[in-house]
């Protein structure tokens, strides 16, 4: 099977899914990766989660390891390498 036609496949199932479960699509978004398909909400994506959790106390002086290894993931690992850590994909 095509993985383009199968992610696609996956990303419509989704889809149908926020629809029956009636989410907003305003607030809610579809984020396919290539071993995943994920219903999350719209706005902050992992980045941004990650510079949330290394700017509290318990992750002060320490360096960000993060693992991940589909597109939601993108932009955690971008993140934890502008700030010197290491990605595990």
């Amino acid at each position: 099977a095509d993985d383009a036609a199968t992610r696609e496949t996956l990303r419509v199932a989704a889809a149908r899914v926020m629809q029956s479960a009636r989410l907003d699509p305003a607030h809610f978004i579809v984020k396919v990766g290539r071993d995943a398909v994920e219903i999350g909400p719209q706005g902050p994506d992992k980045g941004v989660a990650v510079r949330a959790f290394m700017a509290t106390a318990a992750f002060n002086g320490r360096i960000p390891v993060y693992i991940g290894d589909s597109a939601p993931d993108v932009a955690a690992m971008k993140v934890v390498r502008e700030m010197g850590g290491f990605n595990i994909a």
